[in-house]
């Protein structure tokens, strides 16, 4: 007998995508994504030439989650995103969230 897999019923998603982000050299953290209570989900794709960091308002050279080149994070969270590059870089973001 097969075994049962779970199911999340999140009702009706609509997909968002938003601008490529340039997040400036050594700058301070840089808000890459608002607070959204409908939001499900959110995609963080560093699609530029240096890593990066991912987190909250603080993130910064030594926190938060490293983001390698040509890498993605997945992020269940309705707060606000924040990304960080010692050297600069290019985030693109893709979000599910409620209608």
């Amino acid at each position: 007998m097969p075994i049962p897999q779970g199911t999340r019923l999140l009702g009706a998603q609509n997909l968002v995508s938003y601008p490529d982000l340039v997040i400036v050299a050594a700058a301070s953290a840089v808000q890459i994504l608002a607070a959204n209570p409908n939001q499900i989900t959110a995609f963080v794709y560093n699609n530029g030439s240096n890593p990066a960091r991912i987190g909250d308002a603080n993130v910064g050279a030594t926190q938060g989650i490293p983001l390698i080149v040509g890498g993605g994070l997945t992020f269940e969270a309705t707060g606000p995103l924040y990304a960080y590059s010692v050297s600069g870089t290019t985030i693109s973001i893709l979000a599910t969230v409620r209608p």
